[in-house]
């Protein structure tokens, strides 16, 4: 035998072969661009791995995860276990301080195991090519993608150290069917957080990795661990025992941290009392609305969730504990109340802090996922007619042409020119003189119409309201004229911004609704605020006090249901209903009903009607169909939130007279005739030549002698 022709065969065959896999790896890395996979690779960290926005109330409380189909947030290697650090290189990557991302021995073993197998039950993937295909590459199966994983998980390991890398993938690591890294899996399978751990808890997380739907639906663990074939007292250490998956993990980690037998035995054990929760719920429906109102306002403010790859921790305004209660309370017999009573389908919520215009309860709809409703509208942001509603803003601005709540007004039959229509009022009657005060309060119409005129007209009054109030009436509307009808409500306005307009009426402030407390990544980092500190003044102390005190009084409004619905003793609240109609064949029906309350701390609004624009039955208003449950859930905000009730302080430029206020060392203004308003012939047409005293200015002369003469 020459063994030297042996040998030098030999040579030339494995330096032929070494030439063929160079010429295949040269064609492989210039086919499928290796270099710019490499660097692809190198560019690895946590803010290019897709994380959880995690939403939280007030309380810390969190109520929303937005994932798509994942859900994980970070955790530092620190904060590991290390029996979970090696349980689960243990179970996915037995080589992984050996290889550089790659691992041919693992691929040869498992290209043997399916083989031998006769189907593919184990892979060949190393716990970096496992983050180069989640971080930057599909799950498609081809030749293609295991190539650029390949190149990407070289250039993982040049850029990140073992830890590093080890880190990473515990992070991203499926923990169930839309469960990812071990930090919430932490929180959501055991209720603690990573570093709580126990050693069989820690097991546990380890082998979900390898097939984490099937894995988590299983509650009982008792399936995840092998048997015995002949043993009746069957442990770990039986002779006949066959070990499952768990179980091998189990020796390993035992062997690496050198555990004694009965620390071994105690764990397994205990593994195989764990029992894992059931199901998996990341969204609470009764907060969505709530929740994408968040989303858009981060996203107007230029806060895009796309960039914060690395997830983020938003602590908002809203009490979920509060809406949770209200929402119970509506879907106590009170829908089928309104639906049945007044073909009321919907209702919507709406409870402001005032200084911060946080949201405290924020109710869309009765039900999100309630079709015949359309229950994924929110109404808070639709634009609706608001009825009297927006009175108490048009009042201010009638009292800012220094008109006050002791200004005579005629509720009686009057048109405008150019206008056939004669104005009514809802309950169909007319009280002749009146003061504004006393008819901004009783919500009559014709007195709200001259209010209108007095303080400027449509061009004046428009402006007025959108840049004191921010009710957004022009740009909602540019081409419209509404004239005298938009004293009564009918320019569409979206509800978040009327009860925003209450708030900044109570307060004198306007500045924008803030549902953020504070934001912050999931590393912890603060991030500033997205909501504007700046704040404007566009309303007089006095104008705004004499609208405020004129609804704050209970006696100002008409005894009844229109009273005992809307005064809650012992507490302030500044009261306006608002019913907006349409008319059927020449006969109005209901279609929005609102009643708001507010004071200097908060302001609570509830509207009901149909989310289609459907009218409700003939009759339907605010304080009488509204006015139990709206009285009822503002208590339960009280009885959660006393600090709420505070009382309206007049200015010192101003001096009670019976119900009512006037500005100091100023006579009462009186009205002012309105040239295109004339009067309809009725027993309450005023004299244009009267001489005689009306009653309300001998009333007026009475009460200022008292003031000036006590």
């Amino acid at each position: 035998m020459n063994w030297r022709k042996i040998l030098k065969f030999c040579f030339w065959s494995l330096f032929f072969l070494f030439l063929l896999g160079l010429a295949v790896a040269s064609f492989v890395f210039v086919k499928f661009d290796g270099y710019k996979y490499i660097q692809l690779g190198k560019t690895i960290s946590p803010k290019t791995m897709p994380f959880a926005i995690v939403f939280e109330d007030r309380n810390g409380k969190e109520f929303y995860r937005s994932f798509g189909n994942q859900n994980r947030e970070w955790v530092n290697i620190e904060s590991v276990p290390e029996t979970l650090k090696i349980a689960t290189v243990m179970s996915e990557d037995k080589r992984f301080y050996q290889h550089h991302g790659i691992d041919l021995w693992g691929i040869a073993r498992a290209m043997a195991t399916n083989i031998k197998a006769g189907r593919i039950i184990q892979g060949g993937s190393t716990i970096t090519q496992q983050i180069a295909k989640k971080a930057f590459l599909s799950d498609e199966r081809t030749f293609e993608r295991k190539i650029k994983e390949i190149f990407l998980s070289y250039g993982i390991e040049q850029a990140l150290t073992k830890d590093e890398i080890l880190e990473l993938y515990l992070n991203i690591a499926p923990y169930g069917a839309t469960l990812s890294g071990i930090k919430s899996s932490a929180d959501f399978y055991f209720k603690k957080s990573v570093s709580d751990l126990s050693d069989e808890e820690s097991l546990v997380l380890s082998v979900l990795p390898k097939d984490p739907v099937r894995l988590s639906r299983q509650t009982f663990l008792s399936e995840w661990f092998g048997s015995c074939k002949k043993s009746r007292k069957c442990t770990i250490f039986s002779s006949d025992f066959e070990p499952k998956r768990l179980d091998s993990v189990l020796l390993a980690v035992a062997k690496k941290q050198q555990w004694s037998t009965e620390k071994i035995l105690t764990t397994w054990q205990a593994m195989r009392g764990k029992r894992l929760p059931r199901k998996q719920f990341w969204a609470n429906n009764d907060f969505q609305h709530f929740r994408f109102y968040v989303v858009d306002f981060l996203k107007n403010h230029h806060l895009n969730l796309e960039n914060f790859p690395g997830g983020l921790r938003v602590k908002t305004t809203i009490d979920t504990k509060l809406q949770t209660d209200l929402l119970r309370y509506l879907r106590s017999g009170v829908l089928h109340e309104l639906t049945e009573n007044n073909g009321m389908n919907n209702n919507a919520v709406l409870l402001l802090e005032n200084e911060s215009r946080g949201p405290l309860v924020w109710i869309g709809s009765r039900d999100f996922w309630e079709e015949t409703i359309d229950g994924q509208v929110d109404l808070l942001r639709s634009l609706r007619q608001t009825g009297s509603a927006i009175k108490p803003f048009v009042f201010t601005a009638f009292f800012e042409r220094g008109f006050g709540p002791l200004t005579k007004m005629w509720d009686t039959r009057v048109r405008f020119s150019g206008d056939t229509k004669i104005i009514q009022n809802s309950d169909g009657l007319y009280q002749g003189e009146i003061f504004a005060g006393l008819s901004l309060a009783q919500s009559r119409n014709v007195p709200a119409a001259q209010a209108f005129y007095l303080a400027g007209g449509e061009v004046k009054v428009k402006k007025y309201l959108d840049n004191a109030f921010g009710l957004d009436i022009r740009k909602n509307h540019p081409q419209h004229n509404f004239g005298w009808s938009l004293a009564l409500g009918t320019a569409p306005i979206a509800i978040k911004n009327l009860a925003n307009a209450y708030s900044t009426l109570a307060t004198g402030v306007r500045r924008e609704l803030c549902p953020i407390i504070s934001l912050q990544t999931m590393t912890g980092e603060p991030l500033p605020s997205p909501c504007s500190p700046s704040t404007r003044r566009f309303v007089s102390e006095e104008a705004r006090f004499f609208t405020l005190s004129s609804l704050a009084n209970p006696m100002n409004r008409p005894e009844g249901p229109w009273r005992d619905n809307t005064t809650l003793p012992g507490k302030t609240v500044a009261v306006k209903s608002g019913t907006s109609s349409k008319s059927i064949y020449g006969s109005l029906y209901p279609v929005d009903n609102y009643l708001i309350g507010t004071n200097p701390n908060m302001t609570f609004l509830l509207w009901g009607g149909n989310t289609n624009g459907a009218n409700m039955e003939q009759g339907t208003f605010g304080t009488t169909a509204l006015g139990p449950h709206w009285k009822k859930m503002l208590q339960f905000v009280f009885q959660r939130y006393p600090h709420l009730n505070a009382d309206f302080v007049p200015p010192k430029t101003v001096i009670k007279v019976g119900n009512f206020w006037k500005r100091k060392g100023k006579p009462v203004k009186k009205f002012q005739r309105i040239p295109s308003m004339s009067f309809v012939k009725s027993s309450l047409e005023p004299s244009e030549n009267a001489s005689e005293k009306s009653g309300i200015e001998q009333f007026l002369e009475s009460e200022l002698s008292k003031v000036i003469h006590p």
